[in-house]
């Protein structure tokens, strides 16, 4: 019975201070989100969506004697990469997106990378061929995932290429009107600055 009641007891005190924690990471990404005029739930719910392991170590990281300036500056980057993401969102949701997707790859890139080191350190101490066909295996996943990154990103550039064309064209669009206007645009000018800018009023 008293190991019964022990159990009780920790399970309580475990789930107290997990409660705990979660208020004080929500706190602290709260405050982070206000100064940067976006809602702590709307930052949360695009991490849950698009990177929910990112989100999840995040928050295992915040523990009761985190240094709480180097917490904020692992937290400050998640937020602004949202801000960034809606920014984006706004002027061009494909573009948006594809940027999600190369944050996505690259945060598994970097597990597959971290893992790969791993395993390459138990093979120093212990020369397994079930560890080196698994690290030949991470390798390739890893190879595979840095090509689709690169794919994504030349997608990218692609379409900041088109949006400058596109203004570019319409920058000469513009200039050969004003070519072809050149006469009246000066005669304007002229009426301007000599005194005779009220004949041009409607």
């Amino acid at each position: 019975m008293k190991k019964l009641i022990l159990f009780f007891l920790i399970t309580i005190t475990s789930c107290a201070m997990a409660a705990e924690k979660a208020r004080s990471f929500n706190k602290t990404l709260s405050l982070l989100c206000r100064e940067n005029g976006v809602k702590a739930e709307a930052v949360e719910a695009f991490y849950v969506k698009h990177l929910p392991q990112r989100f999840k170590e995040l928050q295992q990281s915040f523990k009761p004697d985190v240094d709480m300036e180097e917490f904020m500056m692992n937290l400050e980057p998640a937020v602004e990469l949202y801000v960034e993401y809606l920014m984006l969102k706004e002027q061009d949701e494909e573009l948006a997106l594809l940027m999600v997707k190369i944050e996505v790859k690259e945060f598994a890139a970097e597990g597959s990378g971290g893992r790969i080191r791993e395993l390459k350190e138990q093979l120093r101490k212990n020369k397994s061929a079930a560890l080196k066909k698994e690290i030949s295996v991470l390798e390739k996943k890893l190879n595979q995932q840095l090509s689709d990154i690169f794919d994504l990103k030349l997608k990218v550039r692609a379409r900041e290429i088109k949006v400058m064309e596109d203004q570019i064209a319409e920058l000469k669009r513009v200039n050969a009107l004003r070519l072809k206007m050149r006469r009246d645009l000066l005669k304007i000018r002229f009426l301007q600055l000599s005194g005779e800018g009220d004949a041009l009023e409607w």
